[in-house]
């Protein structure tokens, strides 16, 4: 326990060669982190370090603000003598009592909380801290990063922080400490702001059975579903994970980068379709299925679209719009819906609402070319004009939802 300590103290303080060994270590560790996300196609625009909060000061600025506020207090008995906590309950008295509940931001021993430094952190986000990063590339085709020394600054710091809206997607066993950095911006008087951070929790995500076996998790305990843990050994990385799914949908592709493409499409969506309060059962044989609401179903709907346009030269638009059949009228009320629903889903941060769509304009798109003639046997060059334009339109609304799930819309598989 000694030992840790001493270990948190220099890693803090940047002291020695055990600060040194610790940041060199953590660039590698992002260094890995940003190649296997960048295989889902998820990047980032700033990388923020902790290190970097301490050694300008934003934590030890925000306490003392949080002091001298009587934010924060620091009980001499009871269970939390010694150490700087915010008082959770409308009477922070009992927390001097070793009543009530509290979040401890300093423990006894000196060390900071994750809390601690998070209250800093979000105090900067909003602009209002009175105090700034310097900003650098962490690679020249990476994100930019923060950094404590003014020497290797390279961007304006106009670029970031100063947030009108502040979105954590942080997995619901955070709320508590959530709730305590909105308490905190409250209690210091941003009112304003604290109404804008917005917790958006979501529920842990488990494996299957066949999945959990797949990739390594003993499964003799026969449970149904077995849910991550590190703590218990319980844990898979995203690349073994990826790794699984290319190898499932090799036959299906035309080439590896193709594979590649379809298993992140594959697993972005299958997590993407659930509702944030629903616990996700990884499964990858309903992941990878080519029917039914997949990323694979979604991205041959698109394929066969984009096909059927490189058959079919393009034609004028009819002046006069025929009588549309069923397949037809279903697949233009999806079509007109979708900057509706687009809108819906960003107000209500929910992924899911889109990914619901995208899944309902495929299946409509695959009815109308399943109950249509080939457009290249359609004589009518009004008819043909017009289910082409239907395909056309169809193509580009489902590329824009693929997107905007963050998958990329395949045009041949």
């Amino acid at each position: 326990m000694e030992l840790r300590v001493s270990t948190l103290r220099q890693i803090e303080a940047r002291e020695g060669e055990v600060a040194v060994a610790a940041k060199e270590l953590a660039g590698k560790i992002v260094d890995a982190h940003l190649q296997t996300m960048a295989r889902a196609g998820v990047g980032y625009d700033l990388l923020t370090w902790e290190s970097d909060i301490i050694e300008l000061g934003f934590l030890g600025h925000a306490l003392d603000w949080m002091q001298e506020s009587g934010v924060i207090r620091k009980p001499a008995d009871g269970p939390f003598r010694g150490c700087w906590v915010l008082p959770l309950e409308e009477s922070p008295e009992e927390v001097d009592l070793g009543e009530g509940e509290a979040k401890v931001l300093v423990k006894s021993d000196g060390i900071a909380t994750y809390t601690g430094k998070d209250i800093a952190y979000h105090l900067w986000k909003f602009g209002v801290l009175g105090l700034d990063f310097d900003y650098r590339l962490w690679s020249p085709q990476g994100p930019a990063s923060t950094t404590a020394n003014p020497e290797l600054a390279q961007l304006p710091a106009s670029r970031f922080g100063r947030a009108a809206r502040v979105v954590n997607v942080i997995d619901q066993r955070q709320s508590a400490p959530q709730r305590a950095v909105r308490e905190a911006l409250r209690r210091l008087g941003f009112e304003a702001q604290a109404e804008a951070l917005y917790h958006l929790a979501y529920e842990v995500v488990a494996l299957s059975p066949p999945a959990a076996a797949a990739l390594g998790v003993d499964t003799s305990e026969g449970k149904t579903m077995y849910t991550l843990s590190g703590r218990q050994g319980i844990d898979v990385g995203a690349d073994d994970l990826l790794d699984e799914a290319e190898r499932q949908v090799r036959s299906k592709a035309r080439d590896q980068t193709t594979a590649a493409r379809l298993a992140a499409s594959a697993v972005r969506y299958y997590l993407l379709r659930f509702g944030l309060n629903s616990i996700i059962n990884f499964d990858f044989g309903e992941a990878l299925r080519t029917s039914g609401d997949t990323g694979v179903y979604l991205q041959y709907a698109h394929a066969r679209a984009c096909g059927i346009l490189a058959k079919v030269a393009p034609v004028p638009l009819p002046q006069r719009v025929p009588e549309l059949t069923l397949p037809e009228q279903g697949l233009v009320k999806l079509l007109e819906r979708f900057p509706r629903v687009v809108a819906e889903a960003a107000d209500s941060l929910s992924p899911s609402t889109l990914a619901g769509y995208t899944f309902s304009l495929a299946t409509a798109f695959n009815d109308f070319y399943e109950h249509s003639d080939r457009l290249y046997r359609i004589e009518d060059q009004e008819l043909r004009g017009l289910r082409r334009g239907l395909v056309d339109a169809a193509r580009g609304t489902l590329a824009r939802s693929l997107e905007l799930l963050g998958l990329t819309p395949l045009a041949r598989i």
